[in-house]
């Protein structure tokens, strides 16, 4: 259901290593026709610039992915064919994020994208759709995040990202947010993250032998430099 643009779109190439997305749906309905499914959601055209587009391109994906799974999709498939169809559609879609932010919309998306992947690479798709995200799901997916050493902070975004289809576009998962078990997996994996090492700080007494050296070195040129420098560094 996503505006016009150069290329179709693919799980794999929404969920890059960088995680950025490069292009747009020229129509969904063709994204739909490659994958076997039946044309549920048309496009609608967006007022916003491209990185809104493209963050709009990953919830295309999700919602699209079980449309009866949510209540944004549901609320499309009710919109009644004819004139005025897209147009009805893309207001429905425009309020549903019109107070999101372009950046929590395309991480929040790509973080789902991520589960879906996976999610299609354990042959889960052929037991039922991926969303809603079911408890037993959510867990299998945050053990294999911590047994395959995936970033310390993707386990919680995740679980952000479920929160947010939740809250945003009714795509249920709240059993998995309830869970203790996936609760505790995610901080498990949250606790890997490294310690941020950094310097102690000057004392005092250093503090003021620096500050004596930028006013008594003034006429030493390398003297006076290399105490600025290192009073900027402080700054």
């Amino acid at each position: 259901f996503l505006a016009p643009a150069a290329a179709r779109l693919s799980v794999d190439n929404l969920c890059s290593a960088s995680e950025a997305v490069n292009v747009v749906p020229e129509d969904t309905a063709d994204a739909f026709r490659a994958a076997g499914r039946k044309r549920v959601v048309r496009p609608w055209r967006s007022q916003d610039d491209a990185a809104r587009q493209r963050a709009l391109a990953r919830w295309n994906l999700i919602v699209a992915e079980n449309p009866s799974g949510s209540r944004l999709g549901r609320q499309i498939k009710e919109v009644p064919e004819g004139p005025g169809h897209d147009e009805e559609v893309s207001g429905i879609v425009a309020d549903t994020f019109r107070d999101r932010a372009t950046k929590t919309l395309a991480s929040r998306g790509g973080a789902l994208l991520l589960f879906l992947r996976w999610y299609k690479s354990q042959g889960l798709h052929e037991e039922g759709p991926a969303f809603p995200i079911s408890e037993p799901a959510a867990y299998r997916y945050l053990s294999f995040l911590a047994a395959s050493g995936a970033p310390a902070s993707r386990g919680k975004a995740f679980r952000e990202a479920t929160a947010f289809a939740f809250g945003v576009i009714g795509a249920g998962g709240e059993e998995s947010l309830k869970s203790r078990r996936c609760r505790g997996a995610a901080l498990q994996l949250l606790s890997k993250k490294r310690t941020h090492l950094q310097r102690d700080p000057f004392s005092v007494v250093q503090v003021k032998a620096l500050e004596r050296g930028v006013f008594e070195l003034k006429s030493d040129l390398e003297g006076y430099v290399f105490f600025k420098c290192s009073l900027k560094t402080m700054s």
